[in-house]
Formats: C-alpha cells, sequence, structure tokens
C-alpha cells in the first residue's frame, strides 16, 4: 500500500492527515463502498451467464467506479485483437489473463460488497447516533440509544445532550479514516486485478510501433523495386527505341539540308542524354548490381567511382534479406557522400560482417571529426536502420578520426 500511486485514497490519507475529513475523499470512500452491493447485484443478474467473458463488462464497469477513488489513468489492460470480427475478439479475450483476473474479481465482489456495505453502515451508524442522540431521544417512553449507555451519558439530559453529539463528531473523524483506509484497500485490489501495468502497456505499444515503422518501410521499398521495374521495362525501352529510330534518321538525312541535320543531332543527343538521367535514376532507386549479385558487388561499384580512395573489405558467408541489403546500401552511400562532402578526409573504410545473427556495417574516414548526429544526413541513416530494429554509433572526436558503426539484424 505504501507504494499507492499519487491521487489514490491512500496518497489522501497520508497528503491530508488531519485535513482529510474535511475533504471530500471520505464521502466519495463512502459511496464506492456503498455502491458494492449494487454493482455485484447487477452483475450477477445481467452478466454471470456470459460465463467466462462474464468479468468483461464488470471490469469496464469498475475501472469506471474507481474514478471515484483514484484520480489519473486507468488503461484495460486488454490488447488489441489480431483479428476482425467477434469471432476474433473472443477468442483473443479468452486468451487473454486480464479475463479471467476480471472474472475471478467478480467472484470476489459478490462476498466483498456484503461485507464493504455492512462495515460502511456499522461504522457510520454508532457515531451518527451519537451526534442525534438528543434528537431521537424518546424520554416519554423511556427507552434510551443503547450505545450511551457504554459512555455513562443520558442524552435527555445535560452534560449528555452536549457530550453526545461531540463525541459523536470525533467518533464521525475515527470512522471516516477507517472507510477512506478500507477503500485504498478494496482500490488496490482492483488495480491489481482489473488495470493495466502502465509499463507494460507502453512496451507493448512501443513493439508495435515498430514492428507498423518496418512494415511501412518494407512496404516503401516493395513500391520502390516496382517503380524501378516500371521504368526499367516501359520509359526507358521506349527512350531507347526512341534513340536508334534518330540515329538511324541522322544517317539518312541529306547533307544538303543542314538545317533538318542540325535538328536531328540536337534531338539525338537530347534522347541521349535523357536515357543517361533515366538509367541513373533507375539505378539510384533500386541497383540491378545490387538485386542480381549483393551487397559486395554494388558497393565494389561505387567505391570505384567514389572521389576518394576507399578500403572496401566485405566477409559475408551469405546473402541477407532484400529488405536488410537494400537498407544497408543506401545508409552506407549516404555515409559516404558525407565522408567526401563534410569530413575533409583523405581516405575512408567500409567493412561488412556478420556478428552472431547481426549484419555489421561500418563506415570511417581519416577526417577532421566533429561530425554531428543531428544532421540530416546522419539523421536519416539512424531512421533507415532503426526502421529494421538495428541501431547505429557515431564516433567523431575533434580532429577525427570519424567511425559510423551501423548494426542490423541481419535474416537471410
Amino acid at each position: 500500500m505504501a507504494d499507492a500511486p499519487e491521487g489514490t485514497a491512500w496518497d489522501a490519507m497520508t497528503r491530508y492527515r488531519l485535513r482529510l475529513v474535511l475533504t471530500w475523499w471520505p464521502w466519495r470512500c463512502v459511496g464506492y463502498l456503498l455502491c458494492s452491493p449494487v454493482v455485484a447485484t447487477g452483475w450477477v443478474a445481467t452478466c454471470l451467464p456470459l460465463g467466462p467473458w462474464a468479468g468483461i463488462p464488470l471490469g469496464v464497469t469498475e475501472r469506471w467506479r474507481l474514478r471515484w477513488v483514484v484520480d489519473g489513468p486507468r488503461p484495460s489492460p486488454h490488447t488489441r485483437p489480431d483479428r476482425p470480427g467477434a469471432g476474433g475478439w473472443l477468442r483473443c479475450r479468452l486468451r487473454e489473463p486480464a479475463t479471467w483476473q476480471e472474472l475471478l474479481y467478480g467472484l470476489l465482489l459478490l462476498p466483498l460488497s456484503l461485507v464493504d456495505a455492512m462495515i460502511a453502515f456499522v461504522v457510520l451508524a454508532i457515531p451518527a447516533s451519537l451526534v442525534l442522540a438528543p434528537i431521537i431521544d424518546d424520554r416519554g417512553s423511556g427507552d434510551r440509544i443503547q450505545i450511551l449507555t457504554y459512555f455513562g451519558l443520558d442524552a435527555s439530559r445535560l452534560p449528555g445532550v452536549v457530550l453526545a453529539p461531540l463525541l459523536g463528531l470525533v467518533l464521525l473523524a475515527v470512522a471516516l479514516y477507517l472507510l477512506t483506509a478500507l477503500t485504498a484497500a478494496r482500490a488496490f485490489l482492483a488495480r491489481l486485478l482489473l488495470v493495466g501495468n502502465r509499463e507494460v502497456q507502453l512496451g507493448t505499444r512501443v513493439r508495435e510501433l515498430a514492428e507498423s515503422r518496418t512494415r511501412v518501410v518494407a512496404g516503401f521499398e516493395s513500391e520502390r523495386r516496382r517503380i524501378e521495374r516500371d521504368l526499367h521495362d516501359g520509359a526507358q525501352q521506349r527512350l531507347t527505341s526512341l534513340l536508334m529510330t534518330l540515329g538511324l534518321l541522322r544517317v539518312r538525312v541529306p547533307d544538303a539540308d543542314p538545317v533538318v541535320r542540325e535538328l536531328v543531332e540536337k534531338a539525338h543527343d537530347e534522347a541521349h542524354r535523357a536515357l543517361r538521367e533515366l538509367r541513373d535514376l533507375v539505378h539510384g532507386i533500386y541497383p540491378a548490381t545490387l538485386r542480381e549479385q549483393g551487397l559486395e558487388a554494388v558497393l565494389a561499384e561505387i567505391v570505384d567511382v567514389h572521389p576518394l580512395p576507399v578500403d572496401l573489405r566485405v566477409d559475408l558467408p551469405r546473402r541477407p534479406s532484400p529488405g536488410v541489403e537494400h537498407t544497408v546500401y543506401f545508409a552506407i552511400c549516404e555515409a559516404l557522400s558525407n565522408v567526401s562532402k563534410h569530413s575533409g578526409a583523405a581516405s575512408a573504410t567500409v567493412c561488412l560482417a556478420t556478428d552472431d545473427g547481426t549484419l555489421v556495417a561500418t563506415v570511417a574516414d581519416d577526417g577532421v571529426g566533429g561530425a554531428d548526429p543531428r544532421g540530416t544526413g546522419l539523421a536519416g541513416i539512424a531512421d533507415r536502420i532503426e526502421a529494421y530494429g538495428g541501431t547505429v554509433t557515431l564516433s567523431s572526436p575533434r580532429g577525427g578520426p570519424t567511425v559510423l558503426r551501423m548494426e542490423v539484424p541481419c535474416e537471410s
């Protein structure tokens, strides 16, 4: 109970201490206890025939009712069904521990609700009788409120007329403390069985978001490959055909018409330039070498045309999955681009290896260092790698060297 979160009935007792009876907390607790039999009776009458799922509506009701005595979030412990429809919902709930915990709570609520109401009634009846003793005492018949005899008081004459209500107020304050403590224990039991663990839910949500981001990235990569195929098989083929046609036309145009020949030459050059740019675009979207031969071959092409000397070291016993392969390729390309633009390096090194099911890619340079991990290029690399559950580590002290290490879970 000492670990109760801030905003509970127990927390109110420790925070307000003697001022508790001047707040609404005790009366909220009394209302919570007195309503328990009503909730239990309604649940037995309407929901118990539902069998294993009977506790679910009770859990919803009790989490709502907890707001009387617990401030703050009261998240449901249930998870989202993995299949649509009523059948998927029923199967999901049947497999969840939360469903059975709610049913257990319902079975416990039946006797506990009677105890709640009985204790609340008895504990409040005694001080209420003392407070109202001078009013309700029947002096004509000689009857006396029996509780007064235990205190040696007679509410029909002094000093009982004054002392009985005062004693009743003192006992009422004690009763409110007792009922608040009882409600705190009941709320603790309800939270234990009916309210989801916030940390567990946040962890589940993080995993769901990570899986969702991975699916989005995978879908994007699939769409990228489709665009590459469409460009390669469609627009690129038509441009090639146009280029061949213009080449034949250039041969057939008579030399006597220099204007026409100049126009044909210009059209041929423009078509050739457009085809070259389209090929570069297709290569940037999804290099054919990467698709056909893998990382080592495509990185060898990148290293050959890089403005700096790059030492490429690859030790991959087998090819990783296409998504991982493509992600690492673009991350390395972006890293090498940063090296050539910002590092002031004379050379660089690219290493690829596997370590216990993880693809490890390292890009190092002998530049001036001081790379900012929040920069657009490095942030983009981190986003790509983390989308596949990987990690990025940067070491770039002033004066260099800079080492960028990327680790991605590798599934062949």
